[in-house]
């Protein structure tokens, strides 16, 4: 791990899989009741069970369901693409010929 002022830096590559951490990174940029309509109906909670947790109608559940997904489509495959690209750069400065001499 490499410090950058103060703080500890983090490979990219540990834990969980590059997707689902770009979805969480995504939810946190959803509006308030979009991402607990998603985080609810994810933890396997039906449409119409989701809506009474939320004092909502099914419909608008529905809705905000919908709306998320649509935003999640866009977000999470470009998230993916930049951490992957990142990924591949951290790489590449780590694993140069000329860090290894270096002291």
């Amino acid at each position: 791990m490499r410090r950058r002022r103060g703080r500890i830096l983090k490979p990219i590559t540990t834990g969980r899989s590059l997707e689902s951490r770009a979805l969480e990174l995504a939810l946190k940029y959803l509006p308030r009741r979009q991402r607990q309509a998603v985080e609810l109906r994810l933890r396997g909670h039906t449409l119409k069970k989701v809506a009474r947790l939320m004092n909502v109608s099914p419909r608008t559940a529905e809705t905000h369901i919908y709306l998320a997904i649509r935003k999640l489509r866009k977000s999470v495959p470009t998230i993916v693409r930049t951490w992957k690209a990142a990924e591949l750069a951290y790489r590449r400065v780590l694993c140069t010929p000329g860090d290894q001499t270096r002291t």
